[in-house]
């Protein structure tokens, strides 16, 4: 099976090619060339890659990736192409992974938009990247229903208040326009803006010492399962493969609490460059990987749960509780962001 999965996504598509200058940069005009192609040739390459996704579905599937898409500005800078446009393609190349990952089988998709140290780039850098995050924002709440439809919820989380006002309300819309509390199964994707693990650890411990001080919890309800589950609910949960294009062999400070066991793929394309290969040979390395993975895992939970007692009923209730009241501020924060609530204090 994995021979006949590989032999597929080694095989170039046509259409989805881009042209190249002769450094050897590529142009990107993927998308435009998709459009040139015949209707034979594109349904040809639709019906390639769909039968790829679901023969590496049928293999172990991450069920959160995290996604830093890096090399924008060194595309544009080896092209010669505007930043915007390269931003642009960007955004089309990040909805295409998002499509296959979710048809794979992929529940949460976490992609790095900013960092925080991002903004001491010059304005111009920022401007465009911001115009292109805000722009895909509001799409995603004009098409809100055809979200509703394919079982989708765009989140966001990092440090929102640094953001212009139109950018943290689009991220804050799209969240409440996507979202269902009907639907339990829902596929996330999480924005991460103006975010770095630094600033979430510090602002956990800030949101945890005040609620120890308050008695809405314990010092000794802050176990280790408690601190997973509530990085999960106020970010992302564990992650299982993170993808970095642009050949950097860095986190960069990104979801570092998540990425215990996670497999590190690094991509030397840069993002405006990669593709459905690229994503489909990166799953099949994930899966390659995952074995030996995931017996570390299992070896270290059987370490963590020796000499483990019956869990305190009391304990429970008091971090059920906890979490809900999370769970109902971050509604009330997202509509306050959005502008629908003005008797909301910002968290």
């Amino acid at each position: 099976m994995r021979q006949l999965v590989q032999l597929i996504v080694l095989t170039p598509a046509i259409g989805t090619q881009g042209v190249r200058k002769d450094d050897g940069a590529e142009i990107p005009s993927n998308d435009e060339l998709e459009q040139r192609a015949s209707p034979l040739w594109r349904d040809l390459a639709t019906s390639c890659q769909r039968v790829a996704v679901w023969l590496v579905s049928l293999g172990q599937v991450p069920r959160h990736v995290c996604l830093v898409p890096d090399g924008h500005r060194r595309f544009s800078r080896a092209t010669g192409t505007d930043l915007r446009r390269v931003y642009a393609v960007g955004a089309y190349k990040y909805a295409k992974l998002r499509e296959w990952c979710f048809r794979a089988g992929v529940d949460v998709i976490s992609v790095f938009m900013f960092s925080v140290r991002n903004f001491s780039r010059n304005s111009f850098d920022m401007t465009s990247a911001l115009d292109q995050a805000n722009q895909i924002h509001v799409e995603i709440v004009d098409n809100a229903d055809a979200w509703h439809a394919a079982g989708m919820q765009a989140c966001a989380c990092g440090d929102l208040e640094r953001l212009p006002e139109d950018l943290r309300a689009s991220l804050a819309r799209a969240e409440i326009a996507t979202s269902d509390t009907r639907e339990k199964s829902l596929k996330r994707q999480m924005s991460c803006a103006a975010y770095n693990t630094t600033y979430q650890m510090s602002r956990m411990a800030l949101h945890l010492a005040k609620a120890v001080k308050e008695g809405v919890i314990r010092s000794e309800d802050l176990t280790g399962k408690f601190l997973n589950e509530y990085v999960a609910l106020t970010e992302c949960p564990e992650a299982d493969l993170l993808l970095r294009s642009g050949g950097d062999q860095r986190f960069s400070d990104f979801e570092v609490l998540q990425c215990n066991y996670a497999y590190f793929h690094l991509d030397a394309k840069l993002w405006p460059a990669v593709g459905f290969l690229d994503w489909a040979r990166t799953i099949i390395h994930f899966q390659l990987q995952w074995p030996a993975i995931q017996a570390i895992k299992e070896r270290h939970r059987l370490m963590a749960s020796y000499g483990s007692g019956r869990s305190d009923p009391e304990q429970v209730i008091r971090q059920r509780t906890f979490f809900r009241n999370v769970y109902a501020a971050n509604i009330l924060n997202m509509e306050r962001l959005a502008g629908l609530r003005k008797d909301v204090v910002g968290q």
